[in-house]
Parts: structure tokens; C-alpha cells; sequence
């Protein structure tokens, strides 16, 4: 029991050294930056007090002149729960991580250190926290050149609740300024053109570089080494810019279809059948301003095709959907009636005329009404398509037409007066 607590005790002796060391000396390379670790690699970052706030460097301004001691302030202040003091570590670097200037102490609050070929400052003690604010003074002198003209300063503030390392909260920042030598390389990537189809090759991306030191060089993921791109497909694009330093950035765009119009469907004409046949009708005819692909139709409400209709009128309704999910319907009528009985004339190896009950009139048409013969009698489909000029030397009829297929047609008559007299609907058989 005895060598039990003297293990406890030896324990506890040396973690409260190192403690104290922490926090007199913390060890390099915690500031948050990308090279660097953070203050929570040595403290438990639970933060039970549930600890926030913010810091700024006092004093930095936005163009750094060469050679030029900057008296500067790191500020801390608490926006959230109650911690006692705080500590900081902080570094300052170019655009490619190397140590950028000289930081020196202006009191026995901080020091430096080196580590990795970089300058760390940070606390010699903790500091209390004065009405929620804490704050270290000390100078940097700016270097005689920066790579990139880029100057960044990362820091880190542990918010300690002063009672060991446990229950700390660090919050890491980082600042960037202008060299004097000039803003530092950058560029505007953009598309300036989308596709409107899937299939296109309509795109347009353009890459614009400013800052750093020109001329600027460009390098697409595509290949490609120009500053604008035509020609393009659906896809992202990235472009690596290299200013004439050696500087260089990575960004990239993408292009899209943007597809708004809808596709156009047009619906067969509405039509009449006779009860207890099977109906059959075509299709709707599709069209788009973009390649049909996968385009879907789909009937929304009616009937099948080739299946036998209801007594009565039945709405058809087709839904077209293209492949940017723009969608149009249209609809036409089925009419089932008792059709009356015709006159069939039989015809050897050719098919007659049985003339049906015009669904607009409800009457009949027969040709031998006309007092004379008309100048023309023409048989059209439903889709207003001349299928074939009856013989007006016939007159008044039968009219016998052979290698028509069995469907419904139209009859125009034209009298003497060249007036078209009505469109009857008639069935081949």
C-alpha cells in the first residue's frame, strides 16, 4: 500500500512538472497551422466550461513594407464561459511555410524559439484573464522578401479554466497580409457558358490570373493550356496557375446542362369506333430540343392500346417527360357508338368503303347528295396526309380502293363551287 502511494505521489509530481513547464514553455509547433499540431495535443480539449472567444493581432496592417519592425499586440477575449487565463503560441511564414521576418520580445511576458527552420513565440507565463480580455505585446520585423508576396500569421489561444490541462479549449487563427513586392498571385475561375443538352459540347470556362508577377501559365486538367476553354462538356474543370515566380494556385468550375423547355408531344386526332371493336391508335409523336434518349412517355389516364373500349367518349392523356424532367401532356377522344349498318360493296382483291356516322354532325354522309359530281374526292388519315384521290369519273359511285390498311380515314369532297363540303370519318374494312 505504501509503494502504492509513493507511485501516486511520484505521478503526481511529475505531471505538475510538466505542467509547469507547459506553461511557462510551451513546446513549438502548436499554433493550428497546417504544418502544426494544436495546444489539444498536450491539453484534453473536453471543454466542460464550455469556453469560446475570439483574438486578433493588434496593429498588423494590410501591406507589410521589407525590413520594417512592426510593434504588435495579440488580443484574446473571452465570448463564452469563464476561464481563468490563457496562453498562446504564434508563427509567422510565406506563402510556401518558410519563416517569414524575425519576432522578438518586448518584455519577459513572451519568448522565441526555433523549431523545423520557423520562429515560435509564445507565453512565459499564463495570463489572468481582466474582465474577460488578456493580451501580449511584441515586435516582428518583416523580411527583405516573402515568396508569393504572402505573409500569414497563425496563433493559437489555450483557454484555461486554471486548474491544470484539463478542461482547456484552444481556438486556432491565422491572418494574411500583402508584402510590399505586390498583391500576391490569384484568379477568377468561372463558366461562362453552360450546356442546355446532356450531349452538348457547348461549354465555356475562362481562367483570368492577377497579383503576383506576370506573364501567368495555365494548366487544365484537361490538357488544355490556355486562359479560356470552348467546346466543352457536361464535367469539372481544374486549373493550376503559375505566375512567372513560380507562384502558383489551383482552382476549378464546373459546367451543367440547364434545360428549361419542355419537349413537344402531339397526340393522335380524335376518332370513332364501332362497339366491340378493338381500338388501336397511334402512339404520340415526340420531339425535343435535346437528344430523346430515355425520354419517357407514359399514359397518365385512358386505355391501353389494342384493347376494346367502353360505350361512350374515353379521354386519353399522355405524359411526356425528357431528360431534364421537363414534362407535357396532350389528349385526344376515343368514341365508342353502335355504329348503323353501311353498304359494303365487296371487292375482289381490294377493300370498300362502309361510310360511319361523323362524330362532330352525328349524320351521315353520302356521296350521291351532291346534285352533280364534285371536282374531287380525296381520302386523307388522321393526320391530314393525302392517301389517295378517289376517281370523280366514278361518280356517284362505289369508289373501291385496294393496299389501304384497315384503320379510319377522312373523305374530303370538293363540289363545283371548290368549297370543301365536310371531313366524314370512314372505315376501311
Amino acid at each position: 500500500m505504501r509503494y502504492k502511494n509513493l507511485f501516486k505521489t511520484v505521478f503526481l509530481l511529475i505531471a505538475s512538472f510538466v505542467l509547469l513547464s507547459y506553461n511557462d514553455d510551451p513546446p513549438n509547433g502548436r499554433t493550428g497551422a497546417p504544418f502544426d499540431g494544436k495546444c489539444s495535443d498536450c491539453h484534453p480539449d473536453n471543454n466542460p466550461g464550455g469556453f469560446n472567444g475570439i483574438a486578433e493581432i493588434v496593429g498588423l496592417p494590410d501591406t507589410i513594407y521589407p525590413n520594417t519592425i512592426y510593434p504588435l499586440q495579440l488580443k484574446a477575449m473571452v465570448t463564452a464561459g469563464n476561464p481563468v487565463r490563457a496562453g498562446f503560441q504564434l508563427v509567422v511564414v510565406d506563402k510556401n511555410n518558410h519563416n517569414a521576418g524575425d519576432l522578438s520580445a518586448v518584455n519577459g511576458d513572451t519568448d522565441t524559439e526555433f523549431m523545423d527552420g520557423r520562429e515560435y513565440l509564445d507565453q512565459r507565463q499564463g495570463k489572468y484573464f481582466n474582465g474577460g480580455l488578456v493580451n501580449w505585446n511584441f515586435n516582428w520585423t518583416s523580411p527583405s522578401q516573402a515568396d508569393c508576396n504572402t505573409i500569414k500569421f497563425y496563433y493559437i489561444v489555450n483557454f484555461c479554466n486554471g486548474g491544470g490541462d484539463f478542461g482547456d479549449h484552444s481556438i486556432a487563427f491565422a491572418d494574411s497580409v500583402y508584402f510590399a513586392g505586390g498583391p500576391p498571385l490569384a484568379a477568377t475561375v468561372a463558366t461562362v457558358q453552360h450546356n442546355t443538352c446532356l450531349e452538348d459540347l457547348n461549354g465555356i470556362v475562362e481562367a483570368e490570373a492577377y497579383g503576383g508577377s506576370s506573364p501567368y501559365q495555365y494548366q487544365w486538367s484537361n490538357g488544355f493550356t490556355n486562359a479560356n476553354l470552348e467546346s466543352l462538356a457536361n464535367g469539372t474543370y481544374s486549373v493550376t496557375v503559375l505566375d512567372n515566380d513560380g507562384c502558383s494556385l489551383i482552382d476549378s468550375t464546373s459546367i451543367s446542362s440547364i434545360d428549361s423547355i419542355p419537349p413537344q408531344i402531339i397526340c393522335p386526332m380524335s376518332f370513332s369506333v364501332c362497339a366491340g371493336d378493338t381500338v388501336h391508335y397511334d402512339l404520340p409523336i415526340l420531339t425535343d430540343n435535346c437528344a430523346l434518349g430515355d425520354t419517357q412517355l407514359v399514359l397518365l389516364s385512358g386505355l391501353p392500346n389494342e384493347t376494346i373500349f367502353p360505350f361512350g367518349i374515353t379521354e386519353l392523356v399522355f405524359q411526356a417527360t425528357d431528360l431534364s424532367g421537363n414534362m407535357a401532356t396532350c389528349s385526344f377522344l376515343v368514341e365508342v357508338d353502335s355504329c348503323p349498318v353501311g353498304t359494303i360493296q365487296p371487292v375482289e382483291n381490294g377493300k370498300a368503303i362502309l361510310i360511319v356516322p361523323n362524330p362532330v354532325r352525328e349524320n351521315y354522309f353520302f356521296i350521291q347528295g351532291l346534285e352533280e359530281a364534285p371536282l374531287a374526292l380525296e381520302l386523307i388519315n388522321l393526320q391530314g396526309q393525302l392517301v389517295a384521290s378517289l376517281p370523280v369519273s366514278a361518280w356517284p359511285g362505289p369508289f373501291f380502293i385496294g393496299d389501304l390498311q384497315e384503320g379510319v380515314y377522312g373523305l374530303v369532297v370538293v363540289s363545283q363551287a371548290r368549297l370543301p363540303i365536310w371531313l366524314p370519318l370512314i372505315k376501311l374494312k
